[in-house]
């Protein structure tokens, strides 16, 4: 019995010292839990006091940073200022053309169209052309020399004489149809039509200046800046009208171009100083007189040129103060003639322009 309870009191003592050592394990382990725990707090916040140590540092740092670049923007511009100016200016330069353009455009549309009502006004025909672009394997094209002026009109977009040209035959489903083009007298020749007989079709069914002025067209005069067409000046003489030569006392290029007798050009109201018949831009109907009876309009033409003195007025650049003296051929031919047969030595010349 003493045996049996000596040894449930040593299990109970030993069952105490084993408690013991585990509570004392565990508070070990507690203090060691905390102790970590207390190192990892401790760690943690000074991360984060390194962090907002950094953060400050870069704060600071981009602070004095952007002060600099201000500053030195301010001293000098940066090469992105540079290619910004070059830029600006560059699209200032381009708004600038833009605008020209533009104005140009609407200049020359105003043009055109002043031109247009000017010439509905005189009776022309005005349209709009179009050109049988459409070229199949089946069609035929004929050789520039082939083709064949048939028609004139005024094309509405330009205001300007253009011509229609027989090129060539297109096939059809029954029969063959005629292939064509416009353009004006340059623009055609440009593109192989012979130049004789588009002026050949101009002289014998064109009298409107609009067409007739294409054969003789004005000369380009060019300065450093801008291009402008005019006439080159003539160098003022003293008028001599009994002296008939080219080039001295007369224009050495008779005209030949009726489009000057219109109204505001300088053989408007000029009469031959031989027959005194009026110059006219159109012949008159007939019965109304021809040209060959003494007083009667004439049309300057390539068989009947102008003879004009040097100082004509309105010619080439000369004032509106110039001379009014030019002769008919007829009359020309017949000075010439009286000049070479006077006893006086006059200087007759049978040199002719054209």
């Amino acid at each position: 019995m003493s045996t049996s309870i000596s040894t449930l009191h040593m299990t109970q003592e030993l069952r105490a010292e084993i408690q013991a050592i585990r509570d004392k394990a565990e508070a070990k382990e507690r203090q060691l839990k905390k102790k970590d725990a207390d190192k990892n707090e401790s760690e943690r916040r000074k991360r984060e006091d390194d962090k907002k140590e950094k953060k400050q540092e870069e704060a600071d740092k981009a602070l004095l940073n952007s002060k600099k670049q201000i500053a030195k923007k301010k001293a000098a511009p940066t090469k992105q200022a540079k290619k910004q100016a070059k830029m600006s200016a560059a699209g200032e330069k381009l708004k600038a053309r833009t605008e020209e353009y533009s104005r140009k455009k609407e200049e020359t549309e105003k043009q055109v169209e002043a031109r247009r009502k000017e010439l509905l006004a005189e009776g022309l025909t005005v349209r709009v052309l179009d050109d049988d672009d459409t070229v199949t394997s089946q069609d035929m094209e004929w050789d520039c020399d082939q083709w064949e002026v048939v028609d004139h009109a005024v094309d509405w977009n330009t205001a300007k004489g253009n011509f229609k040209v027989i090129i060539g035959m297109r096939a059809g489903a029954t029969e063959a149809t005629k292939m064509w083009m416009w353009g004006q007298r340059t623009a055609l020749t440009l593109d192989g039509a012979p130049k004789e007989v588009v002026d050949a079709y101009i002289k014998e069914n064109c009298e409107h200046p609009v067409y007739r002025e294409q054969m003789y067209p004005r000369k380009v005069v060019k300065n450093k800046k801008k291009e402008e067409v005019s006439e080159i000046p003539k160098k003022k003489k003293p008028c001599d009208h009994s002296c008939y030569d080219l080039g001295l006392s007369y224009n050495a290029d008779p005209e030949v171009n009726p489009g000057w007798c219109a109204p505001g050009k300088f053989l408007f109201g000029v009469k031959c100083a031989g027959c005194a018949s009026p110059f006219v831009q159109k012949a008159p109907p007939a019965g109304e007189g021809s040209g060959k009876e003494p007083g009667d309009p004439q049309v300057p033409s390539t068989t009947n040129a102008v003879y004009c003195c040097n100082n004509i007025r309105n010619r080439n650049g000369t004032s509106e103060e110039g001379c009014s003296h030019a002769m008919c051929t007829p009359c020309w031919n017949e000075a010439i003639l009286k000049a070479s047969k006077s006893d006086d030595g006059s200087r007759a010349s049978s040199r002719r322009g054209r």
